[in-house]
């Protein structure tokens, strides 16, 4: 008999342990992740940033006018390329301009010079004063001064469309920040050469959001353009924001529900919330989303 205790104690053991296993898993749907998410609804505040660029130019970066954590205003300048190609070229093409009006006033008095001719044979041939070829030579005159002048003013137009295209490229070479917001990255040092295109600055700007995880159930509650409140632990106090999308999350972020609970798989929705500026409210900060 007292050989049996011990295997009576084991097996007493065990059921103990296999009866309150079967309890957990009864009592688990109140603590699992679906249910954790729905009741506690958080997102990580985060800043868009912004890849700033020098637009189809390409230069010796000669002065920066940030680093990085600086704070700036929009139309602030933050990088100059430098300008002496461009300014080469600008004064080459205005000296080309010049040289065009001369040989359009020039053209312009051969021009005048050839209709006078052309009119006078025009009269003097209906009274049979000059011959047939005097005629067709002062026309051809005529019409050749007349497309030498279109073709002169063609020019004139090419290089006035080359002029103004290279003072906007002189624009270009002064890189200013497109809005207001926090310098994060300089991607060029002074003197480096900066391709055409290639990101220069990366800025952080004043657009700040959250994403938060919901049930199917409760998608309906954030439609966009609805207003929520969220509160800021770090803070202590409540942020209004505005719901920009609502939309199916990928699938590595659905809450799936046990099967052995009777229950098929719940999808969780993506809503991403844009919040208006506060005080002391910085990127990295946890938003919580009360539902009332």
């Amino acid at each position: 008999m007292n050989k049996k205790n011990p295997l009576i104690k084991v097996f007493a053991f065990f059921a103990v342990l296999l009866l309150a296993g079967i309890g957990m898993i009864f009592l688990g749907p109140q603590n699992d992740a679906a249910t954790i998410a729905d009741a506690r609804k958080a997102g990580v505040l985060t800043a868009e940033d912004v890849n700033v660029a020098f637009e189809k130019v390409s230069a010796k970066l000669i002065e920066r006018r940030v680093i990085e954590s600086d704070h700036v205003k929009k139309g602030d300048v933050l990088m100059v390329l430098d300008p002496t190609d461009n300014t080469l070229a600008i004064d080459s093409v205005r000296a080309q301009i010049e040289q065009n009006e001369a040989s359009i006033a020039s053209q312009s008095a051969v021009l005048e010079a050839a209709r006078k001719e052309y009119r006078r044979a025009q009269a003097l041939i209906k009274t049979g004063a000059v011959s047939r070829s005097v005629y067709d030579s002062a026309q051809s005159a005529y019409l050749t001064a007349e497309a030498a002048l279109k073709e002169l003013q063609a020019a004139r137009k090419t290089l006035d469309v080359s002029l103004k295209q290279l003072e906007v490229e002189k624009g270009r070479l002064i890189l200013k920040a497109p809005e207001d917001g926090k310098i994060l990255t300089l991607m060029f040092q002074a003197g480096e050469m900066v391709p055409a295109g290639s990101p220069a600055v990366l800025l952080e700007t004043e657009r700040h959001y959250y994403d938060i995880y919901v049930s199917e159930a409760h998608a309906k509650r954030y439609l966009p353009g609805s207003t929520v409140t969220g509160f800021v632990l770090a803070l202590n106090r409540t942020v209004k924001g505005t719901v920009r999308f609502c939309t199916a999350a990928p699938s590595f972020a659905d809450l799936r529900m046990t099967r052995e609970h009777g229950s098929a798989d719940l999808t969780s929705f993506q809503v991403r919330i844009y919040v208006e500026p506060l005080e002391q409210l910085l990127p990295g900060m946890t938003i919580e989303v009360r539902d009332e």
